[in-house]
């Protein structure tokens, strides 16, 4: 562990875990990435949309650090747009079809990927939730007839 006091801020770094500055917890690019499993270009998508902001470098070096707090609160809407979508294996699960079949349902114009508002994780195709369960409801009904 490596303590530098600077003007009454204690910067204490410790190799994979979080650095703590005057009583707050922040994150680096990479422990966020690796935490909230997204990759880096959504990372740096939400850089650009303004929804996560760099708040310190550390120290001397050009490494930027991320408020946990601030992270938390796009974890959590992240969370709540990640309900609303699902990725291809999701949807196969939820209209109880193998990956392939509903490969084969989506080439004939059945189901259209999605795009969600902002990035939800890794680099999938995403499907709204509404859109397989009606999906999986035509294909019920077909069924029964």
């Amino acid at each position: 562990m490596i303590i530098f006091m600077r003007l009454f801020t204690v910067y204490r770094t410790v190799k994979g875990q979080v650095i703590i500055m005057n009583q707050e917890e922040y994150l680096s690019r990479n422990q966020i990435c690796k935490q909230f499993q997204i990759d880096l270009l959504a990372f740096k998508k939400y850089l650009e949309l303004g929804m996560i902001k760099s708040t310190k470098k550390f120290l001397t070096s050009n490494r930027y650090l991320y408020s946990r707090s601030d992270v938390n609160k796009l974890l959590m809407r992240i969370e709540v747009e990640r309900e609303h979508y699902c990725t291809l294996k999701e949807a196969a699960d939820l209209v109880g079809v193998s990956n392939e079949y509903l490969r084969k349902l989506i080439d004939k114009k059945l189901l259209f990927p999605s795009e969600p508002e902002f990035p939800i994780g890794r680099r999938y195709r995403y499907y709204k939730k509404s859109d397989v369960e009606k999906l999986r409801d035509s294909l019920y009904l077909k069924e029964e007839k």
